[in-house]
């Protein structure tokens, strides 16, 4: 979306783009572009009397300033207080 409103122009000359004093092999950057994320299972942390709580204390669709940032965070300090831990 921010390359359509703001287009970059190509460069003139992409020879220039070429730096061979970066080892590339040697960067750390991953040799899969696809390696994705592994989210760890946890089971139910939450009673379903626990998850109804959260459902009409939080609402997910709420309005956000903060591409929903708030929300997400009102909902982990919300679980932690279910929880007991803090």
């Amino acid at each position: 979306m921010g390359n359509i409103q703001h287009p970059v122009a190509e460069p003139d000359n992409v020879e220039e783009l070429y730096l061979p004093h970066l080892d590339w092999e040697d960067s750390g950057l991953p040799d899969d572009p696809h390696h994705g994320v592994t989210v760890p299972e946890t089971g139910h942390l939450l009673s379903h009397q626990q998850e109804a709580a959260l459902g009409t204390a939080i609402s997910p669709l709420a309005q956000s300033q903060s591409h929903g940032s708030d929300i997400y965070l009102a909902t982990v300090q919300y679980v932690q207080h279910l929880l007991g831990l803090q």
